[in-house]
C-alpha cells in the first residue's frame, strides 16, 4: 500500500515540476521582443524557390516594420483623439487629430498595395495567375471570414455539399 502512495507522489511531484517548467516558459517568451514566425500560406500556395522565399521575406519584414510605424503613429494620435474626452479641446483639433489618423490609414493602404505589387512581381507568370486568384478572394472576402483557402483534392471536393470554386471555375 505504501509503494502506492510514494508512486502517486512521485507522479504529482514530476507533474507539479512540468508545470512550473511550462510556466517560467510562457512568462519568458511573452516578455521577449520576438515575433512568431508568419504563416507560410502564400509562400506555399505559389510555390516559391528558395531564391523567392528569401526575397519574399525580406519584403515581408519592411513591409511589417512599415505597417508598425504606422501603427504606433496611429495608436499614440488615438490616445490623444480620446484624451480629449476628458478636458476641454477645441473641436477643431480633435479634427485635426482624426483627419490625421484617416490620412494614416490612407498610407497603411498604399504600403499594402505596393507591398503586394512588389510580392507579385517576384512571381513567374504561373505564380502571378495564382497570387492574381488569391488576391481576388481576399478582396472579396473569400478569406477574411474562414482564413487562407484549405489545398483540397484537385477535385476541390472537400466533403459533403458542392465543390468550393474560384472566380474562373477553378477549384480551391
Amino acid at each position: 500500500m505504501q509503494t502506492i502512495n510514494t508512486k502517486w507522489l512521485w507522479g504529482i511531484g514530476a507533474l507539479l515540476l512540468l508545470n512550473l517548467v511550462l510556466l517560467v516558459t510562457v512568462f519568458l517568451q511573452k516578455g521577449s521582443d520576438t515575433r512568431p514566425e508568419p504563416s507560410p500560406f502564400l509562400e506555399e500556395a505559389l510555390s516559391f524557390s528558395p531564391e523567392q522565399k528569401q526575397e519574399f521575406h525580406a519584403l515581408r519584414n519592411e513591409h511589417h516594420q512599415q505597417m508598425m510605424e504606422k501603427n504606433k503613429e496611429i495608436k499614440e494620435l488615438k490616445d490623444q483623439f480620446f484624451d480629449g474626452l476628458k478636458g476641454d479641446v477645441a473641436k477643431t483639433e480633435t479634427e485635426i487629430i482624426n483627419k490625421r489618423i484617416g490620412e494614416l490609414v490612407a498610407e497603411i493602404d498604399m504600403i499594402t498595395f505596393e507591398h503586394f505589387q512588389e510580392v507579385r512581381a517576384l512571381c513567374t507568370p504561373e505564380q502571378q495567375k495564382e497570387f492574381d486568384l488569391i488576391i481576388t478572394d481576399l478582396l472579396h472576402g473569400g478569406m477574411s471570414q474562414q482564413g487562407p483557402p484549405r489545398m483540397g483534392p484537385p477535385d476541390g471536393n472537400r466533403g459533403p455539399g458542392p465543390p468550393s470554386k474560384r472566380p474562373g471555375g477553378r477549384p480551391f
